[in-house]
């Protein structure tokens, strides 16, 4: 799977309105959120996704922890293994309150 997903950016200076505590996680999680990988679809493999976030692999695999831990992939081994998304996150509006709260005018206007 060579395809590249549209993830996130990485948010500067403000935490990302899904708060896993993990950035990667978050970023994952947002262009999950935003329909870059769709339920029941296979992320790209570790390597792919280490390379296109710029992290270690061991990096990758703590965040994608985190999201098998909150429910949001699953990762199956074996032929036609990988890791897959399970449930679409939504943010608490908590979150989303913190989120926009924390943003600057020309970040909402971006």
């Amino acid at each position: 799977m060579s395809a590249r997903f549209a993830f996130v950016p990485t948010f500067r200076g403000n935490a990302a309105p899904f708060a896993f505590g993990d950035p990667l996680a978050d970023q994952i999680v947002s262009g999950i959120a935003l329909g870059s990988i769709a339920v029941g679809e296979r992320l790209p493999t570790e390597i792919e996704l280490a390379a296109e976030f710029g992290v270690a692999v061991a990096t990758l695999r703590k965040s994608l922890a985190v999201l098998r831990e909150n429910g949001i992939v699953e990762t199956r081994r074996g032929r036609g293994g990988g890791t897959f998304v399970v449930r679409v996150p939504f943010p608490s509006d908590e979150q989303v309150r913190e989120y926009l709260a924390n943003l600057t005018i020309v970040q909402i206007r971006d």
